[in-house]
């Protein structure tokens, strides 16, 4: 944290990388999904008024975003029709859970096979995906390893260092919420075709009253990559 004082009548904070707080979070969102950053904090505003992000003061004392934080807001963004049920409907989203999974490499072994257990909630998933896309090791994003250690797809022999470095430049990671019912595909597919390597079922418990129409709305790993940049210490 630093005080810039450039301007003497108007001294105020300015905080470093990894120091993401709630308006840093809606606006990373708004920037890469597109929206009017208003919309976005509106969302947010629903969300963390039924505690599903952190509440802090002002200045040195506003709370930090977690990935926890970030998951609920993604939730909140992409799974709701208005900013009125925003806030409502993610603990249903979160607690959707795996019912079927494909295309795991069939080792039965590493950190994907962990997260991606059936009958593991949704909001967990997601935010493991979201932790381990700020997590940075010898120039190795995690998230990135985690996929090719982990997905069955053409790897052409190459080298899992450069692998790694280029695996959204093969791969495309899309997240798919339907709604108003609570279900979500993960899909892992080849950029730029439909030829699906991987996919991921999750279902919550559906509202009989809802209405007939249902929409969806997806986001790719540039969405999770973009709000890892912001959180990551």
């Amino acid at each position: 944290m630093a005080l810039d004082g450039r301007n003497p009548s108007c001294i105020f904070y300015r905080h470093e990388a990894g120091m993401a707080f709630f308006n840093d979070l809606t606006r990373a969102i708004a920037q890469v999904e597109g929206m009017d950053e208003a919309t976005v904090r509106g969302i947010g505003i629903s969300v963390r008024d039924h505690g599903h992000i952190k509440k802090g003061g002002r200045g040195l004392s506003a709370a930090k975003m977690s990935a926890t934080d970030a998951c609920n807001l993604l939730i909140g963004v992409n799974a709701s029709s208005s900013i009125r049920d925003a806030g409502s409907l993610v603990e249903s989203y979160r607690s959707a859970i795996l019912t079927d999974r494909m295309g795991l490499k069939t080792t039965q072994k590493g950190d994907l096979h962990e997260i991606f257990q059936l009958n593991a909630p949704f909001g967990v998933v997601f935010e493991k995906l979201i932790d381990a896309a700020t997590v940075e090791e010898e120039g190795i994003n995690k998230l990135s390893a985690y996929i090719v250690d982990g997905i069955a797809y053409p790897q052409g022999g190459a080298i899992r260092s450069d692998l790694v470095k280029s695996v959204f430049e093969t791969l495309i990671v899309e997240f798919v919420f339907n709604k108003p019912n609570p279900m979500i595909d993960i899909y892992f597919r080849a950029m730029g075709s439909n030829n699906i390597f991987a996919q991921f079922w999750f279902s919550g418990h559906s509202n009989s009253n809802q209405s007939d129409r249902a929409d969806t709305t997806k986001i790719t790993h540039k969405t999770i990559m973009a709000v890892a940049s912001v959180i990551k210490d």
